[in-house]
């Protein structure tokens, strides 16, 4: 009976996507455009799984700020934001609920980040980056994906907006397997980075979490906010679900091979953020 009963009852995700396209289309409807010329959000960047959401909570939190941690609309399998402003001006508008908020966090929105600077001049983007090791690891961790490099079609990839993340197709790349797709990855999101890196406020997660209340105070002393919460207890609060094997050693969740992947791929862009080839520290 109680199979039964589930059976009747919409899952959250069913429920959220009738939910909110039809909030958003009302939103929108009953608000005036925005002005993005005067727009000037603090917006999360980074790739995903590298503590940009604890660092978006905790930084709205110590200002008292309205935060929006997801864009619904991007978290969909068939989604992806192409980097021209015109396309994202108009995906500004249309979502215009999320982007009234003073802190957007949204991983998507990291590929159009050239776009997004022409069409919100004003905006405070921040950048997280964490060691790619770690940052794949973590992937992997949430998809419940091995650490051995293997082909698409051998891999029960989840259906959900993380299928198109782990092949990172979108983005145009090219792999034959998961592996080299998620670090050829964030090689195109740290190059992202490096080519905007004067307009962006760069947080490395590893001295995040070295030292979280420091890190989020110098940040937002950086972005122009004002303390007005005290966060310390707020600190340890786990804003994601943390991964089985956060405290692995890399060389015992990877492959050797899918180690060289990843250092092969990464190489460029470790250099350029002072990475080295194996992390020190394994916390997730």
């Amino acid at each position: 009976m109680s199979d039964f009963i589930s059976g009747l009852v919409p899952s959250r995700q069913k429920l959220r996507g009738t939910f909110w396209p039809l909030l958003i289309q009302t939103h929108r409807l009953f608000t005036p455009r925005l002005d993005l010329s005067t727009l000037a959000p603090i917006l999360i960047l980074g790739n995903q799984k590298t503590g940009s959401t604890a660092i978006a909570q905790l930084l709205a939190a110590l200002g008292n700020l309205h935060i929006h941690p997801n864009i619904h609309a991007l978290q969909a399998a068939d989604t992806h934001l192409p980097n021209a402003p015109e396309a994202v001006a108009s995906f500004i508008q249309r979502s215009r609920y999320y982007f009234r908020a003073d802190v957007v966090k949204e991983n998507e929105l990291t590929p159009a980040t050239g776009a997004l600077l022409t069409v919100l001049p004003n905006a405070r983007p921040v950048y997280v980056v964490r060691h790619p090791v770690q940052n794949i690891r973590s992937i992997l961790d949430r998809v419940q994906l091995p650490g051995d490099p293997q082909r698409f079609d051998a891999l029960s990839l989840p259906d959900s907006g993380w299928s198109p993340i782990l092949t990172s197709r979108p983005l145009g790349i090219e792999a034959g397997d998961h592996i080299t797709a998620l670090a050829r990855r964030w090689s195109h999101m740290t190059a992202l980075y490096l080519r905007h890196r004067t307009q962006l406020h760069l947080v490395r997660y590893e001295d995040f979490v070295a030292d979280k209340l420091e890190t989020i105070q110098r940040l937002a002393s950086r972005l122009g906010i004002e303390t007005r919460k005290d966060i310390r207890p707020l600190l340890d609060v786990s804003f994601q679900p943390s991964g089985a094997h956060r405290s692995t050693p890399p060389e015992d969740f990877f492959s050797s091979e899918a180690l060289a992947i990843i250092h092969r791929e990464c190489a460029e862009g470790m250099a350029q953020l002072d990475y080295d080839p194996i992390p020190a520290d394994s916390s997730s």
